[in-house]
């Protein structure tokens, strides 16, 4: 396996609080293989701003998408006191553009 951007996955695997974040995911694994309900919360979070797109990109499908666009600012901010109480590490912003 080649790494093509060595020092990016450098900065992840020695970022604070990796370490714990894999020790959460085994123990969710042992938890989940158990009929155990999960310990921990998920590394990663996906938040998708909007699904409009006028772009039509060939690898990407969201334009084709008819959800309704958008949440209010209260809803986004629920979202994020929610990714806070499951200890998520990192959370993925995307959208499209119109």
């Amino acid at each position: 396996m080649r790494f093509h951007n060595f020092w990016c996955y450098r900065q992840i695997l020695f970022s604070k609080g990796f370490a714990k974040t894999l020790w959460n995911a085994r123990n969710n694994l042992k938890a989940d293989q158990s009929g155990r309900p999960l310990p921990a919360g998920p590394y990663m979070a996906e938040l998708d701003i909007s699904y409009r797109c006028n772009l039509q990109c060939q690898m990407c499908q969201r334009w084709r998408d008819p959800r309704p666009d958008g949440l209010s600012l209260k809803a986004y901010s629920d979202l994020a006191c929610e990714f806070a109480e499951l200890d998520v590490h990192q959370v993925s912003v995307a959208g499209g553009s119109r």
